[in-house]
């Protein structure tokens, strides 16, 4: 289930094909589930047609690490795989000599920032016979009739699937990019996010109300364990209602600090954590086929706050997180309503008590 929505799209070519999509279930960690995921790929390997497993080595929501041994496991049971590395590769390096997985996605401003709009879908070169096309467009064809319309003839290996003109002003930044992040290391980028992971996730877990509650729920994994710099959370206010993530992220904007609200493209996660709300979301979409009311509903009570920490992350950022979290000690949704209010009303921020105050930190962290 824990797919980004670019992976979960494919299932509709799958379908018009007549193949059959299925979801392998998370924990309440939102780990794989291993025996289950196991019986699935054991169950498909007696079929004779071809078989496509794809997972994410990071989830794009809640940072955990997905074994790459599932890669040579599926593979030996018939699969044919297709990584998502989009959110894995920014932060961890991913050796393909030792890994070898038949299809790759990757996303480079992901990685170095710019620019945005070119990703790369690498395929092993013995994966070209098995793909057929049934479409061709500007740059994938070598010969073509309008007289005869049957013939055509594509042009060969990655040539054939590169519709059209490439951004090639875009792709100078690709070298310099991939030529930064040679220089600095990925070694060293995993261990600087591995460490300010584990600050983070440890400052996180001792923010408390006065009551002794929690200010944040870490939902999945709560170490630094067999995940990346992405952290997603839940705000409660002292009386242990959540303070709605969108709330939080205006909050964050107006103190210079970037977070991002939402189920981040990524439904498969949130519904495994909000069951109950999903089943009004899609009841809402049953009756109606009101999308935007979809949405809206699954906005207030399906969604969770993202932190994601990169390359430019710096031990300041953490603190100013937390310290930002922190002023939610004590609030109410009331409160934290009132402090919306008045930090987009006078861009000031307002004090709203002893223990609950907003006043937004000068220095702007990028998180």
């Amino acid at each position: 289930m824990d797919n980004h929505n670019s992976v979960n799209g494919i299932r509709e070519f799958a379908r018009a094909r007549g193949a059959n999509v299925s979801y392998a279930k998370t924990t309440s960690k939102l780990r794989i589930d291993d025996d289950l995921l196991e019986s699935m790929l054991q169950k498909g390997e007696k079929s004779t047609t071809p078989k496509l497993f794809a997972f994410p080595a990071q989830s794009n929501f809640s940072g955990v690490k997905h074994s790459l041994e599932w890669i040579e496991r599926a593979q030996e049971r018939g699969w044919h795989v297709l990584l998502d590395a989009a959110a894995y590769v920014p932060t961890s390096p991913l050796d393909l000599s030792v890994h070898k997985p038949d299809f790759v996605t990757m996303s480079f401003y992901k990685i170095f920032g710019y620019p945005t709009g070119i990703g790369a879908l690498l395929m092993r070169k013995k994966m070209f016979a098995t793909m057929q096309r049934p479409w061709f467009a500007g740059g994938t064809i070598k010969f073509v009739s309008t007289s005869n319309s049957d013939q055509h003839v594509l042009a060969t290996d990655h040539e054939a699937f590169e519709d059209g003109t490439i951004n090639y002003l875009g792709l100078p930044a690709i070298s310099l990019g991939l030529a930064f992040m040679k220089q600095i290391g990925m070694k060293h980028v995993s261990s600087h996010i591995q460490g300010l992971t584990r600050d983070l996730i440890s400052g996180l877990q001792s923010l408390r109300h006065s009551s002794g509650r929690k200010i944040v729920r870490i939902l999945g994994p709560n170490s630094a364990y067999r995940r990346g710099g992405t952290v997603t959370i839940d705000v409660f206010g002292s009386d242990e209602v959540i303070i709605q993530p969108g709330v939080v992220e205006r909050l964050a904007n107006v103190a210079h600090i970037s977070i991002r609200s939402g189920c981040f493209c990524n439904p498969g996660d949130s519904e495994m954590l909000f069951p109950e709300a999903w089943k009004d979301i899609r009841r809402i979409i049953t009756d109606t086929g009101d999308a935007l009311k979809a949405r809206e509903q699954g906005l207030n009570v399906a969604a969770a706050v993202r932190i994601s920490l990169g390359i430019a992350t710096s031990e300041g950022d953490i603190v100013n997180l937390l310290k930002f979290l922190n002023q939610f000690k004590d609030c109410v949704v009331k409160d934290v309503e009132a402090m919306e209010e008045a930090a987009y009303g006078n861009g000031k921020g307002a004090a709203l008590g002893v223990s609950c105050t907003y006043t937004p930190p000068p220095v702007k962290s990028s998180l």
